[in-house]
């Protein structure tokens, strides 16, 4: 018996690759592109490594039905495998087989978040698991699935005697990359998701002169703006409140590029608002949920540029921090913060 031979390894395999040459999103150079322009030139060297596959068990699949023969194209299920450390998404994914095992290759080394999935419109999470893979295969993992479940509710407004505005809406977003759910108050005060999976979502209201106060999904009180559905059940209960805040505020105009007005909510949570100028450089921002924010001028800034958590580390500093009560309207202006000093934060970023 040729041992070397038994024990060789396999050959490097070309991995996925982000721009310019990083297996990962935290390595990777953005690439920017603005309106009307083309980018040419880019380079994309692609590297090899060891891979390995996970393979396992579904379990409880027999208790969820799949829909009828008409509707097989949205409700095939996915298993897809993603690193932890990767945002974008940049994993791999398969079909199970029927009699409930997968087989998910082609992984690097690393740490992996499964998901198994169920339609397109939207997507359903039917169980989900961490696993590890380092350097090896990894064999016997088994996924409990649960079958997806309605979602009832209600609305309440917190002062008495206030009207109850009819044909609210609800959004339940998963934290993980996924289309969310949205649902319609009815003339009771009354609401239903049809159908969601049991993972972690956040909850958001439209409603105008109003703003979400209370969050309750069973007998748990939520304090982060998430709750995380079950298969056991339950309802939510969704208090909202008419004593919204209001800020006011100005800002010099006279700069060479467009100001943005930027409101951020401090901790998690939250809606980032942008504000829109008059001739005389004023802002406001209404119905604003009572708490702490972040008020920030950014001249000239590409439109979203706040979003990225490295550039907004490098202004950490330069925001002006306001604490908002029920029902109060304050008025502040903000410093404007010069392209002078945006430019070469933009530009190490790759964000220009």
């Amino acid at each position: 018996m040729n041992w070397e031979s038994l024990y060789k390894l396999p050959p490097p395999q070309r991995q996925s690759t982000w721009y310019p040459s990083s297996l990962d999103l935290d390595g990777a150079t953005p690439i920017i592109v603005g309106s009307g322009n083309q980018v040419t030139g880019l380079e994309i060297r692609i590297r090899r490594g060891s891979v390995h596959r996970i393979r396992g068990t579904l379990v409880g699949s027999e208790n969820i039905p799949l829909p009828s023969e008409a509707l097989q194209p949205y409700g095939r299920r996915s298993i897809s495998a993603r690193p932890i450390s990767d945002a974008g998404g940049n994993g791999k994914s398969a079909a199970p087989r029927a009699d409930g095992s997968f087989e998910i290759s082609g992984l690097p080394s690393g740490t992996y978040e499964i998901h198994v999935t169920q339609g397109l419109f939207p997507t359903i999470n039917l169980g989900a698991a961490t696993v590890q893979v380092d350097d090896r295969d990894v064999d016997d993992v088994t996924i409990q699935l649960t079958p997806p479940q309605r979602l009832t509710g209600v609305i309440q407004i917190a002062e008495e005697g206030s009207k109850k505005p009819s044909g609210i809406q609800m959004d339940l977003d998963p934290i993980r990359p996924a289309r969310g759910s949205s649902a319609i108050s009815r003339a009771d005060d009354g609401f239903e998701f049809p159908l969601l999976g049991a993972e972690r979502y956040r909850v958001s209201v439209l409603a105008n002169g109003l703003y979400l106060k209370e969050i309750r999904y069973g007998d748990v009180v939520s304090n982060d703006g998430t709750i995380t559905v079950t298969g056991a059940g339950g309802s939510l209960l969704l208090v909202l409140s008419t004593r919204v805040a209001h800020l006011t505020g100005r800002i010099n105009t006279a700069a060479a590029g467009a100001p943005r007005i930027v409101l951020i909510p401090a901790g998690a949570g939250g809606e980032v608002r942008q504000a829109t100028l008059d001739q005389t450089g004023a802002f406001s921002f209404g119905d604003l949920r009572p708490g702490a924010y972040k008020l920030y001028g950014f001249e000239g800034a590409p439109d979203g540029v706040w979003e990225d958590p490295d550039f907004m580390k490098e202004f950490s500093g330069a925001g002006v921090e306001i604490r908002l009560d029920e029902g109060e309207t304050k008025n502040t202006d903000v410093p404007l913060i010069p392209m002078s000093d945006l430019a070469p934060v933009l530009k190490k970023l790759g964000l220009e």
